[in-house]
């Protein structure tokens, strides 16, 4: 990987406002934010990406998810 290619980290966060805020901190470092709102979201957008070529280069998960799977079972 080059120097300038960009980071790329996959945010799990059910609430939305913890989503916003967290992504737009994040991006202001110059990463490569997208985001999932549930664990089988996160399990999705983490076998794409590893499909097309491009994994994600860091996973930060909210631990209490609410519905579905969470954080430990993700």
């Amino acid at each position: 990987m080059s120097a300038e290619a960009v980071r790329r980290i996959l945010l799990v966060e059910d609430e939305a406002i913890v989503a916003i805020d967290t992504s737009r901190r994040v991006t202001s470092f110059g990463y490569s934010v997208s985001v999932a709102h549930h664990g089988e979201a996160a399990i999705q957008a983490v076998d794409d990406a590893h499909a097309n070529g491009a994994p994600f280069d860091l996973l930060l998960m909210d631990i209490d998810l609410g519905a579905g799977i969470d954080g430990t079972e993700t």
